[in-house]
C-alpha cells in the first residue's frame, strides 16, 4: 500500500475492505457471470435509465410494425438483442428500438406523425369521427 508523500498516510485505508466492499465485488462477479449466460442482463433488470425509457416507449417518435405478409420465419426474433418475440412484443416497454429487427423484410419502422396522444384509442376515435364529419 503506497504512502502519500504529502499526508504521510496510506492511499487506501485499511478499513476500506469491509463488508460493503466485498458485497460490491460479489454483485459485480454475479453480473459478470450473468453477462456470459444471458443477453443484456443489466439493461433488462437493473438499469434505471432503461426503466425511464420504457415508460415513454409508447410515445416514441418511431414505431415498429410487422407487415401482414409475415411468414413466421423468426429471423427478426433471432436478431433482437432483448430476446423479444417481435411479432407479439413489438413496441412493448422492453423493446429498446435498436432497429436490428428491421433487417428482416417483414418488419419496418415508421415515423409517428402528429402528436403522441393520437396513438391513444380515445383520441383515435375522436380523430376518426372528425374525419367522417369533414367527408360527410
Amino acid at each position: 500500500n503506497p504512502i502519500d508523500p504529502v499526508l504521510n498516510e496510506p492511499y487506501i485505508a485499511s478499513e476500506a475492505f469491509d463488508f460493503d466492499f466485498w458485497l460490491k465485488i460479489a454483485i459485480l462477479a454475479g453480473f459478470l457471470f450473468w453477462f456470459v449466460v444471458a443477453k443484456r442482463p443489466f439493461c433488462r433488470t437493473s438499469c434505471p435509465l432503461g426503466l425511464i425509457y420504457s415508460w415513454f416507449n409508447r410515445f416514441s417518435l418511431i414505431s415498429l410494425e410487422v407487415v401482414d405478409t409475415c411468414v413466421d420465419c423468426a429471423s427478426c426474433t433471432s436478431l433482437c438483442p432483448a430476446d423479444l418475440a417481435v411479432r407479439t412484443e413489438i413496441n412493448s416497454p422492453q423493446c429498446i428500438k435498436c432497429l436490428d429487427c428491421v433487417s428482416c423484410k417483414f418488419v419496418r419502422f415508421r415515423w409517428n406523425s402528429g402528436l403522441f396522444f393520437y396513438r391513444n384509442p380515445v383520441f383515435k376515435r375522436f380523430k376518426k369521427a372528425k374525419e367522417e364529419n369533414e367527408i360527410g
